[in-house]
């Protein structure tokens, strides 16, 4: 019988590229079933790097994979209810926000990771989860961006006659990116003469003393291990699915 793993995922842009890499290469040399939750934030920034469109164009003829977000399950999360009856070997939370770790650490399930964590734990399933804030300082990527200082403002804006998905946007004379219409294309840097779009900066984050303590406790949590990094993924997929 082929294995099923669960993996959610939420509004962290830290490690998602690094996720979404490793879930697709070790799903493609392993053999086993990949169910994937989103919350809304998941989604939204998902598709701000780029990535929710990677997933579904590499596994659109996948019958192995399923992908559900917040929107198609509901405010119940029903799909969710499918860890605690055990059918799944594991469930992997990766990466993890802040504010679901905090969740986690409450008792609250409100969205499908929160639910996932919680039905796997009642349903003995061993949890696995990549906080983002685990240092004082993270090197995080952001999305496409555009650098202001940068930008001429050109009244024949090229990216926004390029972009496909009219991301952005023109007010006043100024030009910005609306983040919840992109999809990290890229044919808005590749058209901008003046190198004012990019993606894939990296930047340092400070993160809040709160936040490291709720990653200790999550540490300590029954059913539950933290990962320090995307890669330890494929070692325990491995080790679940042999």
């Amino acid at each position: 019988m082929t294995e099923k793993i669960a993996w959610a995922i939420t509004g962290a842009g830290h490690n998602l590229g690094e996720s979404v890499r490793i879930f697709i290469e070790t799903k493609k040399i392993l053999d086993f079933n990949l169910t994937v939750f989103l919350s809304n934030a998941g989604k939204e920034v998902s598709m701000m790097y780029g990535k929710y469109d990677e997933l579904i164009n590499t596994f659109q003829d996948d019958k192995s994979f399923e992908i559900f977000d917040e929107t198609s399950i509901g405010a119940s999360s029903y799909k969710t209810g499918a860890m605690q009856l055990g059918g799944y070997k594991a469930l992997f939370v990766c990466p993890a926000t802040a504010n679901t770790v905090a969740k986690i650490m409450n008792g609250i399930a409100d969205t499908p990771p929160t639910n996932a964590v919680a039905m796997a734990l009642k349903g003995n399933v061993p949890v696995y989860i990549l906080p983002t804030d685990q240092d004082k300082i993270v090197e995080t990527e952001l999305p496409v961006v555009i650098d202001y200082k940068k930008c001429q403002k050109c009244q024949d804006c090229a990216p926004f006659n390029t972009c496909p998905k009219k991301a952005i946007k023109k007010h006043m004379g100024d030009i910005y990116l609306d983040h919840l219409s992109c999809n990290a294309c890229g044919k808005c840097i590749e058209a901008c003469k003046y190198g004012a779009i990019t993606k894939g900066e990296k930047r340092p984050v400070h993160v809040r003393d709160t936040d490291i303590k709720n990653t200790k406790k999550l540490a300590k949590l029954p059913g539950v291990t933290v990962l320090k990094s995307p890669v330890e993924v494929v070692d325990i997929i491995k080790g679940l699915v042999k």
